[in-house]
């Protein structure tokens, strides 16, 4: 996830909250924490944990999880389903 110093760069107010508006995760809930916590320290108050097929829907619902209050991280929220190109697989379920 890219910092905040573009904000200070293009006259920007620097302490202006930050919406991630699509973000993939690892599923991995030590690599997932890590990203989350640098969200956080370079501005990002909201994301939105993006998934599109079976494997990215589960590490969106584990970032979710991690941003439960108990540690550093932004507000996480949910864009589940499955990519057009997801849909025809079989066993495609969520």
């Amino acid at each position: 996830m890219a910092g905040t110093a573009w904000l200070a760069k293009c006259g920007k107010i620097a302490d202006m909250n930050i919406f991630d508006t699509h973000a993939h995760f690892p599923d991995d809930p030590d690599k997932t924490a890590t990203l989350l916590e640098r969200a956080l320290g370079a501005g990002v108050s909201h994301l939105m944990a993006v998934g599109g097929s079976p494997e990215l829907n589960r590490a969106a619902l584990l970032a979710r999880s991690l941003a439960d209050g108990t540690r550093p991280a932004p507000s996480v929220l949910l864009a589940l389903g499955m990519d057009r190109d997801q849909t025809s697989a079989a066993g495609a379920a969520c």
